[in-house]
């Protein structure tokens, strides 16, 4: 199992590391600041993009954090 749980948590810290750079860019497209990122969509397609990935990232960190939080328990009570 606990082979199964570190496999689980190194493919949510990817996860994590590709989810959180698209909430920044699609961030950035929403507010149009930035007009690079303005040319190559609507304000509305980053936020339909932005909103589905908000989910994603909340189920993606839930599971992570649950898993860290597990070993972290794990090792206190070890000590």
């Amino acid at each position: 199992m606990k082979k199964y749980l570190i496999k689980v948590n190194r493919l949510t810290g990817w996860l994590l590391l590709f989810v959180i750079p698209v909430l920044l860019f699609t961030g950035y497209g929403i507010t149009g600041r930035y007009e690079f990122i303005s040319r190559m969509a609507t304000a509305e397609d980053y936020l339909h993009i932005h909103n589905l990935f908000i989910y994603i990232l909340i189920v993606i960190f839930a599971i992570h954090a649950a898993i860290n939080i597990y070993f972290a328990i794990r090792r206190w009570r070890q000590k």
